[in-house]
């Protein structure tokens, strides 16, 4: 039974590490969107080194690249990725 317990607190501390990340990347966004282009990259920066040692979804830092305007890096990011014909 104390197994079950510990693996719940995991997965509630996994669940609480996702949820940080994605409000990271969503925090990239409104500083891109913004203007705050300088905080935007170091945001970037700090998930790219994060990816080195756990994952990190490309689709964080991807949204932070939409938000600069940016959006061949942004497209670069996601996997699988095809040719997308973007107006504008």
């Amino acid at each position: 039974m104390r197994e079950l317990a510990w693996c719940n607190v995991e997965w509630k501390l996994l669940q609480l590490l996702l949820c940080f990340l994605m409000i990271l990347s969503f925090l990239g966004h409104a500083y891109a969107a913004s203007g705050r282009s300088d905080e935007a990259l170091k945001i970037i920066n700090e998930l790219k080194e994060r990816a080195k040692s756990e994952y990190i979804s490309p689709y964080d830092v991807s949204i932070i690249y939409v938000g600069l305007g940016d959006k061949e890096h942004a497209l670069e990011q996601l996997p699988g990725r095809t040719t997308i014909v973007l107006d504008g």
